[in-house]
């Protein structure tokens, strides 16, 4: 059984400013060749790399990302908030800013990327369609969106892309798994992103993987931030761990 794939969260936001190029970097440069990240659109239709509505947690802005244009957001300090002991902040004024997905698409052209549509915009997912088929990247790109609506939208635009199960398409897997119907498994998706639980329902099972095995579905697991978790499930036979941490769960992995 190989070892589990190690995604970086948000670029891996436990020790970068999340969503940013510094993230990035710094993944990359631990050898996390798969990066995670979160899009939303600005006033004039760009799509941004950020998780929140607004601006307010992860910068020295305030208000919805949407009322800001590509430019102002740029302005914006996207290393301001982001501490380890919440008393210092060695990342303010150091140049960092909350990108556009084109920059990251330009600057990490051999990354594989898994994007959350944040936002229910048909504007938003078409843009966000456009730049995965305009950088011919569908082949190492996967979308998803907790909008199965959004899901099934961006799908129709570009059909070549890996697909992220949205909720429904979770729920059907996790049903098919514990009843055995196979013909509840929904077959377009290609990836299946969740957590070990939801709720009071644990989600990884050896039926679970094994379902998701003979359907050719990778399962990967969100978010992973405990060694000792990681090994387990690495062990279990998951395909990939979504992690704040790329470095400590890497180094856990061997």
């Amino acid at each position: 059984m190989g070892t589990a794939i190690v995604v970086a969260h948000r670029g891996g936001g436990g020790v970068r400013p999340e969503n940013t190029v510094a993230a990035f970097d710094h993944a990359v440069g631990l050898g996390c060749w798969f990066l995670e990240l979160d899009v939303r659109a600005t006033s004039d239709g760009i799509p941004v790399v950020i998780h929140d509505a607004q601006v307010d947690r992860v910068s020295d802005g305030q208000g919805p990302v949407s009322t800001y244009s590509s430019t102002e957001l740029a302005e914006l300090d996207a290393g301001y908030s982001w501490s380890e002991d919440g008393r210092s902040f060695p990342f303010r004024g150091q140049g960092i800013r909350i990108p556009t997905l084109r920059e990251v698409f330009d600057r990490y052209p051999r990354a594989w990327i898994s994007i959350d549509i944040k936002a229910a915009d048909p504007r938003l997912t078409a843009a966000v369609a456009e730049l995965v088929t305009s950088f011919e990247r569908a082949n190492r790109t996967v979308v998803g969106s907790f909008s199965c609506r959004t899901s099934r939208r961006f799908r129709r635009l570009e059909p070549n892309a890996h697909a992220s199960a949205c909720p429904m398409e979770v729920r059907r897997t996790v049903a098919a798994a514990a009843s055995g119907v196979k013909p509840l498994v929904p077959r377009r998706p290609d990836f299946l992103m969740v957590p070990e639980r939801w709720g009071r329902v644990h989600i990884i099972t050896p039926r679970f993987l094994a379902l998701a095995a003979r359907g050719a579905k990778q399962v990967y697991v969100w978010t992973v931030n405990d060694a000792e978790t990681a090994v387990r499930l690495s062990d279990a036979g998951v395909d990939g761990l979504v992690t704040d941490f790329p470095g400590r769960i890497a180094a856990a992995l061997g």
